[in-house]
């Protein structure tokens, strides 16, 4: 006697196209789904941004959209292997069906998951196969995207590729400075004015019992997290609407030796 064995994949297959077509589409509803082709791509992806990586979005969906059924990874496949994801929420309001960048408020950037060899004409197939087998869609709205990126312009070329009419416009701006050198080497550059303002106050901030740590993972993570919780409670800020994002990705980066929690301590 014989048997065979039925394995479920957890990929949906939305477009598959003639042996002259070169591209497949497939959808998938979280990260846990990937096969290691589409993870690996992930994985180059956050090199550049860690939004753009598995462990951003993981945490994204299981602590601010665990219960909703709208998210989807749209991977598009050229000959077999995956050159680009688009990570998208599908949801239904009074102006009709619309697609959005899986992207909330604690999103600093979006951008679609793209191999460096991929064109903008090629992300046409995935579009369609978007449109078609969830559509007709009202609209479609990516961001926050760095307007200066090439998966903005492939992105926004392969819109209009598609017969869309993409409308850009400015949603905030993110201030940042590169720093690449050690600290000591990069207090010696400030301003003296400033150095000795640190100097200073922190030499009354120790005569005064405080002291700063810096938690980084280990036994004392869970301890660190109850106390920034405490600290933002005691605050100015407004409730976090989704409480379990914060101790989530702080939980996240310490597994990838991300972490730096600052914490200070004034007469304990």
């Amino acid at each position: 006697a014989s048997r065979r064995i039925f394995r479920r994949d957890p990929a949906l297959v939305i477009a598959s196209h003639d042996s002259t077509d070169p591209h497949r589409v497939e959808e998938f509803r979280h990260p846990s789904e990937f096969p290691k082709d589409v993870a690996q791509l992930f994985i180059e992806a956050e090199s550049i941004s860690v939004e753009f990586g598995l462990t951003w979005y993981q945490n994204l969906i299981d602590t601010v959209y665990s219960d909703n059924l709208g998210i989807r990874f749209f991977v598009l496949r050229r000959d077999s292997l995956p050159v680009a994801v688009l990570p998208l929420l599908i949801s239904q309001n009074w102006r009709g069906k619309q697609a959005q960048a899986l992207a909330n408020f604690y999103s600093a950037l979006y951008a679609p998951v793209l191999a460096p060899t991929l064109k903008a004409i090629e992300l046409v197939p995935l579009l369609n196969a978007i449109r078609t087998a969830h559509g007709p869609f009202a609209s479609f709205k990516f961001s926050p995207m760095d307007p200066q990126s090439q998966s903005y312009r492939r992105l926004l070329n392969a819109l209009r590729s598609a017969g869309m009419v993409p409308f850009q416009f400015f949603c905030f701006g993110n201030w940042y400075e590169t720093v690449r050198q050690p600290w000591a080497d990069y207090l010696a550059a400030r301003d003296g004015a400033l150095r000795n303002t640190i100097k200073r106050m922190g030499k009354k901030f120790a005569a005064d019992g405080g002291m700063v740590e810096i938690v980084q993972g280990g036994d004392d993570l869970s301890r660190a997290i109850a106390d920034y919780e405490i600290v933002y409670a005691s605050s100015w800020k407004m409730p976090e609407p989704f409480p379990a994002f914060m101790p989530g990705l702080v939980r996240a980066c310490a597994q990838r030796g991300w972490l730096r929690l600052g914490l200070a301590r004034l007469k304990d």
